[in-house]
């Protein structure tokens, strides 16, 4: 069977979950968690768009770009298959409103991994690739970030041994989050489009969630702090967990 025949198989039989709903904490709201396709893109772009002019007002929006229509576009499915050409993105819809949305991609081929750098030892059939969560700034504290990691990577492990993030350092909430999805940092790279300092956090679909137990426990400032972090990344530590940006590394 060819590997566009076995992801297509394996995506349909690991979306068959979906729809899922809820309820925000917040509000009492009903949600409802379902795949985006084709035909949602405008919703896509205009929550993207949103997102990004609010990091911006804040101060925050530094190291976020605005992904291009064909990037985006890329992971909505159609009708016939509920997997675009790169993978699929879950959206979290409040009556017809597109409130959050977050991406699994799923490489064909070492020229769609969008990784600056893949996890060591591995090639792009052992891995999936979390990317582009957001959620609308009314909706945050709903804890949907966290259910749509939860989601994504329950179909991430019925497909790939590994699921990988690329986050920026600068960006600790977004890690934290993975953290919560029990992650852990174990890599960096550097970004050599504006040099700035990349963090992976790897999940094994075998592996429980690691603690900060045992071993040698280094606590440090990433975005501060990167001739530290690197060195202890490549003595074999990891991350396993933050507190108000601070990072706890785990040795062996």
């Amino acid at each position: 069977m060819s590997v566009a025949m076995t992801k297509t198989y394996g995506i349909r039989n690991a979306l068959a979950q979906f729809p899922v709903t809820g309820e925000l904490h917040k509000t009492g709201q009903s949600y409802r968690i379902d795949v985006l396709q084709q035909q949602h893109y405008d919703a896509v772009a205009s929550l993207s768009e949103a997102v990004l002019a609010e990091l911006h007002a804040s101060g925050n929006g530094s190291f976020f770009l605005p992904k291009p229509e064909e990037v985006l576009r890329a992971c909505l499915g159609t009708m016939d298959n509920p997997c675009g050409e790169q993978g699929f993105t879950l959206g979290v819809w409040v009556g017809q409103e597109l409130v959050a949305k977050a991406t699994l991609a799923i490489p064909r081929c070492q020229e769609e991994v969008c990784l600056i750098q893949s996890p060591p030892g591995l090639t792009w059939r052992d891995y999936t690739e979390l990317r582009s969560g957001v959620v609308a700034p009314d909706y945050r504290g709903n804890n949907l970030h966290v259910e749509l990691y939860r989601l994504r990577m329950q179909v991430a492990e019925q497909l790939r041994e590994w699921v990988v993030v690329e986050y920026d350092v600068r960006n600790y909430h977004s890690w934290r989050t993975g953290f919560h999805a029990g992650m852990h940092i174990a890599y960096w790279a550097i970004d050599p489009s504006d040099g700035a300092m990349l963090i992976y956090a790897i999940k094994h679909r075998s592996a429980c969630p690691l603690r900060a137990v045992g071993g040698e426990q280094v606590i440090l400032n990433p975005s501060k702090d990167w001739t530290r972090l690197i060195a202890h990344l490549d003595a074999g530590y990891i991350g396993v967990s933050e507190t108000s940006g601070q990072l706890t590394l785990l040795g062996k």
